[in-house]
């Protein structure tokens, strides 16, 4: 782990342990956003059913909600990584899946754990991490490492309310 998310695991985990609302927390504060994004991804980053996909700092907000919530109709096969209170709210507040597991650390830390589950996935989605490593060109070409033949990266942010 780098210095940049040293600070930010820190940072977020204080901020895990103390709200319910972790997207209201980090400004993304308007009630179907989460959704709005999830659906931008899917187009993107073409996601297809049956395709398995990799959520690198899933969060726990309605953007992973999301996910989550479609992953049975669209047959997803789905890893979400994050940090320890990040998993345990997600394994806390929704119900089991089969086509769901969780990892808990940080990425690229958790590769090893992470290839457990899969070795190779269609899409990885990096939704606002990019910015919380000093090392992002490591980050993504791990990233890649973990890509089936065809398979798609998908990296994005966008400006919140209050950040």
């Amino acid at each position: 782990m780098d210095n940049r998310q040293k600070i930010a695991v820190e940072q977020y985990t204080n901020l895990a342990n103390s709200t319910s609302d972790l997207a209201n927390c980090v400004g993304r504060e308007i009630d179907g956003v989460g959704k709005i994004i999830w659906d931008d991804i899917k187009l993107k980053a073409n996601i297809q059913a049956g395709e398995t996909i990799l959520d690198l700092g899933c969060g726990f907000g309605e953007v992973s909600l999301s996910i989550y919530n479609e992953s049975t109709d669209l047959d997803l096969s789905v890893v979400f990584v994050d940090i320890q209170p990040i998993t345990k709210k997600i394994l806390d507040n929704w119900k089991a899946k089969a086509n769901i597991s969780l990892v808990s650390g940080i990425f690229p830390d958790v590769i090893d754990e992470i290839e457990k589950e899969r070795r190779e996935y269609d899409v990885i989605v990096a939704y606002s991490v990019l910015h919380y490593t000093d090392q992002p060109k490591d980050f993504i070409e791990k990233a890649v490492s973990l890509l089936a033949p065809g398979g798609r990266l998908f990296l994005a942010d966008l400006p919140n309310i209050n950040k």
